[in-house]
């Protein structure tokens, strides 16, 4: 892998230069078609500004000095307008008036400022005299509203006096505080009587409780003694019972001792008949004549079995014809049922519509209404994010405005900066800049030039002192010597003007440079204040057109959506019921075919006996088999039972003697019993006696306990009639009296006179007060009046002391007009003598396109650059030590992994041929397994539900190589033509008989030369029928493997019924039962059969 990753980072770094290399080829060419270009653009750029910045330079000149004629010539202009009177005068006489008028304003000021300070001292005392009269009012209100509130609650108090004395009947003569004594002594008598009266009837309910708590004592102890003695009675009635049936028995016993005389004598009798007609040879010929029957019988099962099977199969095409019949009419009556449920809404809609196609149209019904709330749904959704998207592009637009506006801002200062605080003249700047700038470059280079000229004109004049034009020789040596001395000072100077130039011309760049640089900005403000803001205004309000219109369409549509939704909700649910009726008639017409083919075949088998008949016969022939077998066998040991029979006989002798013996024994016991009956029965009269006399005493205390109670209850109530008025009426008086208390005591706060002389003490404050503001206001009206005759008279100073620096004003403006009308005319008379070079009409275009060459040229240049630096560092990587023999370590990988490739292949051939062999053998031994199974089970299980089993496999796919195969067994049953799963649909003993067959299946497929089976526990869950049939199948497979002499059958069973019914049917002589002996261990014991009889 990682000499494949090598190979594949070789190849791309490989592509990668070369690539970079035949980009670097193209830059090239491209940078020097573009230099011939850029050289050419800029010699026409030269020439052009040159011009263009002599003509920007006077025609700026021109206009600022006609603007500022302008601008003096409006200032003379307002300035005439608003002096009133023109000054008649010298400027010295002007200037004077001017001084007079500013001391006279000054001194009228201080005037007034001293006015100002006492009329504000004056506002304050009146400020605090009205603070002081409001308060004085405030407190004075204040004191009428106590002396009202005291007054109401003395008559309010007077008034509960007077309702308290007439409930108490107490004269109210003497004055408040008498009467309020009286009323809490009446209170006090009244509280102790209501106490008196709970005392007595207190006293009397716990003086009958305790009456009744006796009584009930009593009564509890009788009735304690009641249970004792009817329990003493029954116990005596039980031992009555058993004497008498002692007695009974003994009678009997009586009765019985002639019978077991006569058992014993015939018990004697046919022992003697025993030994006497025991014949060996008619025993033997009774044994050949019951095989010889066995033999036919078997015969006959076998026949009858075949007929049974073909018997079986036409019984349950029967009763699979007969339920397909009742099927059938369940499903027309529910298909009726389910129709008639939705018949409005299947004649509204499927009127004509017939049963076979309404599925389908209900379907296609509901799939419309779903689409249709689909479209509804995704038409809310879009309108929905549209109301959405508008609100947001809204807030964006708001926003965009806002951002826009602060750009416009911040990029109108940055322009105003470079553009001396006007952004609009940033054309006009641009291009007087550049003027300058190809002035200055004109001037460098002629400085330039001039130096080379001059140097070479001197050293032509010290070679030939003559001209060097017309070739005339000067007058004299000198004047040659003072031109060569003038030419030589003049170069000395030329590199101090060349720096300055330098100097001034890199200033101007630097301008020029930010100038271009802010023309991007100059540009976006342009489109920002004609194009952008405007259309953002404009989207705004479509936005909000658009937003209204949206949401207006929103709630109609989910109208249409609630009642489209309600209609597909309806149609859905009847869905589900047509889909259900369709099903059913579909099974129905299913059905009808069904039983179309059953009644064919039914009427061409022609059965003329019923499997019925034919299992009673088999069983029939069978009974008679197995008793003649049993009877077979039971005569072979008839002859070694016989001795066992006799000492059975014996043994029974023996029993009847000793039952002789115990009944002579219990005639003897008969007298005691009689004595021991005569006690008991007059203890239970005595007994019985005590009982009633008991429950005599028992109801006389419960009739007492009866009227004590209704006493007590009597008195309850009438201590609740009695005592609740009382109460109610102490409570009502106590509360009364409660409030006339908090109400004397509240009362006891109040002061008439001390109110009285508060509220005089205030009014002749007030009056005071009022006087006192009344003289404070008289004197700031005086001082307002005087204070407003001094504030005009400065008035009119200050427009007169105006009036004269506007005049003086005027004069300067005007003699300014004159100088700048002058320097205007001269300046036009340059500005005419200027001519524009021809071929100068599309300079802004040419310009813009080399200075997008000019960009375009150093962008080249730096992906040149970058190009270059990539090249030398992939050449670096190639000769490094990481791509070193690349190629040969990807050849020796590529051999190698191809040679594995071909093995992995073989190997997968190899594998997948040892599968299939080893998945054939499975197939034939699992087909054989299923052969001894239906064998089996045709010839042990003797139902008709089941024709035979089997064991189906199934592999589970998977194609990943290298995992082991699984397979899923399941065990299933054959009924006629169906296949079914046996698990939950069979009977436990046919799950057992299943688990019995398939080990003796499998035992004779994978274990040849071992043939044991055991069985634990058989019979568990298993009722008495279903172990009967169990028993008989084991014994038919007994009779059909009993030939293998490797097969031995073990069976471990508590069930002695079991091993019984086994035995009566295979000749079985001996069992072994396990038993713990006395020291506690498991021992096996050999038992003969008979001993389960």
């Amino acid at each position: 892998l990682n000499v494949v990753l090598l190979q594949l980072l070789l190849l791309q770094v490989k592509q990668a230069l070369q690539s970079n290399e035949l980009k670097l080829k193209s830059i090239n060419d491209d940078l020097n078609i573009l230099n011939g270009e850029l050289e050419k653009m800029k010699v026409y750029l030269e020439n052009v500004i040159k011009v263009r910045q002599e003509i920007v330079e006077l025609t700026t000149k021109l206009d600022n000095v006609k603007s500022q004629m302008q601008i003096h010539r409006a200032t003379a202009d307002s300035l005439r307008r608003g002096i009133g009177e023109l000054f008649k005068g010298s400027e010295s006489e002007l200037d004077y008036e001017i001084a007079t008028f500013e001391m006279k304003i000054q001194k009228e000021k201080e005037s007034l400022s001293q006015l100002q300070l006492e009329i504000e001292k004056n506002d304050e005392q009146l400020i605090g005299r009205c603070k002081q009269r409001d308060e004085i009012v405030s407190h004075e209100n204040k004191l009428k509203l106590e002396i009202e509130y005291w007054n109401g609650k003395l008559t309010e108090f007077d008034s509960q006096i007077s309702i308290m004395c007439s409930k108490a009947n107490i004269s109210n003569n003497y004055g408040n505080n008498v009467a309020l004594q009286d009323i809490r002594k009446y209170c006090q008598s009244q509280a102790d009587f209501l106490k008196t009266k709970e005392d007595e009837y207190s006293c009397r309910l716990n003086e009958l409780k305790q009456e009744i708590s006796d009584v009930e004592i009593k009564k509890k102890s009788e009735e304690r003694n009641m249970s004792v003695l009817k329990e003493q009675i029954e116990n005596c009635k039980s031992e009555i019972k058993k004497i008498e049936e002692q007695l009974l028995q003994s009678k009997t016993a009586v009765d019985e001792l002639d019978a077991l005389a006569e058992e014993l004598k015939l018990v004697n009798e046919q022992i003697e008949m025993k030994n006497q007609f025991i014949s060996a040879s008619r025993m033997k010929d009774e044994i050949e004549e019951l095989a010889r029957f066995s033999e036919c019988k078997h015969s006959e099962i076998n026949d009858l079995n075949n007929q049974l099977k073909k018997a079986k199969q036409h019984s349950a095409a029967e009763m699979q014809l007969d339920m397909w019949k009742r099927e059938k009419a369940t499903k027309l009556k529910a298909v009726e049922e389910l129709m008639e449920k939705h018949e409005k809404f299947l004649n509204m809609h499927f009127k004509h519509t017939p049963n076979e196609l309404l599925c389908s149209e209900m379907r296609k019904y509901v799939e419309s209404k779903h689409v249709e709330l689909t479209k509804l749904n995704a038409e809310m959704e879009t309108l929905n994010s549209t109301v959405q998207n508008c609100t947001e592009q809204l807030n964006l637009n708001d926003e965009m405005i806002k951002e826009k506006t602060n750009d416009l801002e911040t990029y109108n200062k940055k322009i105003a900066a470079a553009c001396d605080g006007d952004p609009s003249s940033y054309n006009s700047v641009l291009l007087s800049v550049t003027e300058n700038i190809e002035k200055l470059q004109l001037e460098k280079g002629n400085i330039g030039g001039t130096g080379f000229l001059y140097k070479k004109y001197v050293k032509y004049l010290k070679k030939n002192p003559c001209c060097p034009v017309c070739h005339r020789d000067f007058p004299s040596p000198e004047i040659v010597d003072s031109v060569i001395d003038e030419l030589n000072e003049t170069i000395t100077n030329l590199p101090n003007r060349e720096q300055s130039l330098i100097s001034n011309l890199r200033s101007q760049e630097t301008r020029r440079d930010t100038l271009v640089g802010l023309k991007p900005l100059f540009d976006i403000v342009q489109k920002l204040e004609l194009q952008t803001i405007p259309d953002l205004e404009k989207e705004r309000q479509l936005l909000i057109e658009k937003r209204e219109s949206a949401s207006q369409q929103l709630r109609q549509c989910e109208v249409r959506c609630k009642i489209a939704d309600e209609e597909h909700r309806q149609a859905t649910a009847i869905l589900v019921d047509i889909i259900t009726v369709d099903s059913f008639l579909q099974y129905e017409r299913s059905l009808c075919e069904k039983i179309a083919q059953q009644e064919e075949l039914l009427n061409a088998s022609g059965m003329m006996m019923s499997s019925e008949d034919l299992q009673q016969k088999i069983e029939h022939a069978r009974n008679m088999l197995s008793e003649n077998e049993a009877m077979l066998q039971l005569k072979r040991k008839e002859q070694s039972k016989h001795r066992d029979i006799l000492q059975n006989l014996r043994d029974c002798a023996h029993n009847l003697t000793e039952k002789k013996q115990r009944a002579l024994n219990q005639m003897q016991q008969s007298a005691s019993l009689r004595e021991l009956e005569s006690s008991r029965r007059a203890e239970l009269s005595r007994l019985e006696a005590n009982f009633i006399d008991a429950k005599e005493q028992v109801e006389i205390l419960q009739q007492q306990l009866n009227e004590r109670t209704l006493e007590l209850d009597c008195l309850r109530q009438n201590s609740v009639e009695i005592l609740e008025p009382l109460k109610s009426g102490v409570a009502d008086l106590a509360d009364s009296l409660r409030q006339l208390d908090h109400s004397a005591d509240h009362l006891k706060q109040y002061n008439v006179e001390e109110f009285k002389s508060q509220l005089e003490q205030l009014k002749r404050k007030r009056v005071e007060n009022e006087q006192i503001i009344h003289s404070l206001e008289t004197s700031k009206m005086d001082k307002v009046n005087k204070l407003q005759n001094i504030q005009k008279g400065v008035v009119c100073a200050e427009m007169r002391k105006r009036d004269l620096h506007d005049f003086k004003k005027l004069l300067s403006e005007e003699g300014a007009q004159c100088r700048l009308a002058a320097e205007a005319n001269h300046l036009q008379m340059e500005l005419d003598s200027k001519m524009l070079p021809s071929g100068e009409t599309d300079f802004d275009t040419v310009n813009e396109e080399y200075c997008k060459k000019l960009k375009t040229s150093h962008e080249l240049i730096g992906k040149k650059s970058e190009l270059e630096l990539t090249i030398d560092r992939l050449r670096g990587e190639l000769d490094s030590n990481i791509y070193k023999d690349a190629d040969v370590k990807w050849r020796d990988k590529m051999i190698a992994h191809v040679t594995l490739e071909h093995a992995q292949n073989d190997l997968y051939h190899y594998a997948n041929a040892l599968e299939q062999a080893i998945m054939q053998f499975h197939k034939t031994k699992m087909q054989e397994v299923n052969a001894i199974l239906k064998d089996l089970w045709e010839t042990v299980y003797q139902g008709s539900d089941v024709d035979y089993i089997e064991i189906k496999s199934e592999e589970d796919l998977q194609d990943n190589f290298g995992k082991r195969r699984n397979y899923n067994y399941r065990v299933v049953m054959h009924v006629g033509k169906e296949v079914l799963d046996m698990r939950g649909r069979c009977s436990a003993g046919q799950k057992v008989l299943a688990s019995i067959i398939i080990r003796i299946a499998l035992a004779e497929v994978f274990s040849t030369n071992c043939g044991f089976m055991t069985l634990d526990e058989p019979t568990t869950n298993l009722d008495s029928k279903n172990s009967a049939n169990l028993a008989r199948a084991l014994v038919d497979l007994l009779r059909v493997r009993s030939l293998e002499k490797h097969f031995q059958l073990i069976l471990i069973t508590h069930d002695d019924s079991f091993v019984e019914q086994i035995t009566r049917f295979w000749p079985v002589e001996v069992f072994y039962r396990v038993k713990k002996n006395d020291a506690g261990c498991s021992k096996l014991y050999e038992e003969t059969v008979d001993k389960l009889t």
